[in-house]
């Protein structure tokens, strides 16, 4: 999916110079105070009466009586972090922001302190802010970005705060299979994803995030403060080996989340019902798994179907001995990014060695040439050392 980026343009939300004579003035609303003279009376029964005479006055009669303390008030906390800094810190921005001070445009557009605006950019001292249809420029001092921007700083651990934006694309490790929208997004199509989306990671693309979206059926990008993928739980087991077991099938006895723990190359094969080379190749990898695997555990197999349908990926498993485990079919594209390596004219079967960060070893060639998917399984021999 294609994220709708329309450029509505920023207009300025500094306030004219005309609209800032007519706060002066006490105009609008704006804040400005009027001059006493213009002050209606009090009504007369609230005004206080002379005291009657031989009478003291009234303070006289209350003078017992201790005056309370001014109660003080706590100074404003600091906050964690400058806007300069926070400008590197695209995960630490807040999806939203509070207006803090009234901003105008003109004498008819006027938003008071309260108005939340999503955030789109910082730049320089002043924050981009979408208000619906368009985007406008508020000086950041007029907003609580940075004491949003310290909560969240303040909710996070040592550890997560020392992950940066960019320094999470560089380790895999770190990254949740898991995450959550955290800002309305819009397509171009009109679809609309809410916040509290539960979607599943598949890789980083610069400072965005690749995501499946099971109610959509389909993957987009999204920005990294778009969502929680920096306050998320950090696991240390490498995210590819992470993302492709909590996509297989369930298999009896096995774990899915420990599924490939263990594995320090993962063989990945592509094949499908009808497949004339496939019904060929699928027996000797049959052997090549029960010969090598009991000995070398630290490697394991996994099909992942190129059948039309899920009928027919079943069919294929009744009738052949799939070795290994299976990407189950409606979960093809949360497997990390393998549900699109295949490219339109590749020749079945298809074999990819790769290693338990998702580097690719190597694989067969897709025009059915040389390297063949006997020269992939060569290869691990090669690094798993079997002896032959």
């Amino acid at each position: 999916m294609i994220r709708n980026k329309a450029d509505f343009g920023v207009r300025s939300g500094r306030i004219s110079p005309v609209l800032m004579l007519a706060c002066a003035a006490g105009a609008l609303g704006c804040g400005g105070s009027t001059q006493a003279s213009t002050q209606a009376p009090a009504p007369a029964s609230a005004q206080a009466s002379a005291p009657a005479r031989g009478q003291p006055p009234a303070h006289a009669q209350v003078q017992s009586q201790e005056k309370p303390a001014p109660e003080k008030v706590a100074p404003p906390k600091a906050p964690l972090i400058t806007l300069r800094e926070l400008a590197d810190r695209r995960d630490l921005w807040p999806s939203k922001v509070r207006l803090t001070k009234k901003v105008g445009f003109s004498p008819t557009e006027i938003y008071p302190p309260g108005t939340e605006m999503d955030l789109v950019e910082i730049a320089g001292d002043d924050l981009h802010l979408d208000r619906g249809n368009e985007v406008i420029e508020v000086p950041s001092t007029s907003t609580d970005i940075l004491e949003r921007a310290s909560a969240l700083m303040a909710s996070l651990t040592p550890e997560q705060l020392a992950i940066t934006s960019k320094i999470l694309p560089q380790r895999p490790e770190l990254w949740p299979v898991e995450l959550q929208i955290t800002k309305a997004l819009g397509f171009s199509n009109g679809t609309k994803v809410p916040v509290g989306r539960t979607v599943q990671l598949r890789a980083f693309q610069g400072d965005q995030v690749n995501v499946f979206d099971r109610e959509f059926k389909n993957y987009y990008t999204a920005a990294i403060n778009e969502t929680d993928v920096v306050a998320r739980e950090k696991d240390r087991e490498p995210f590819f080996v992470r993302s492709v077991a909590a996509a297989l099938e369930p298999a009896s006895g096995s774990d899915n989340a420990g599924a490939l723990s263990k594995a320090d190359y993962v063989i990945v094969y592509q094949a499908r019902l009808g497949c004339g080379r496939c019904a060929q190749f699928l027996p000797e990898l049959e052997k090549f798994y029960d010969r090598v695997k009991p000995a070398h555990p630290e490697f394991e197999a996994v099909f992942f179907s190129a059948d039309f349908t899920a009928d027919d990926m079943k069919k294929l498993e009744a009738r052949e001995k799939l070795p290994g485990r299976a990407v189950a079919y409606d979960k093809r594209l949360e497997a990390a990014e393998l549900g699109t390596l295949t490219q339109n004219g590749e020749v079945l079967p298809l074999v990819y060695l790769f290693d338990k960060n998702g580097k690719l070893v190597t694989r067969n060639a897709g025009s059915g040439g040389k390297p063949s998917a006997e020269d992939v399984l060569a290869v691990l021999e090669k690094k798993l050392g079997v002896k032959k």
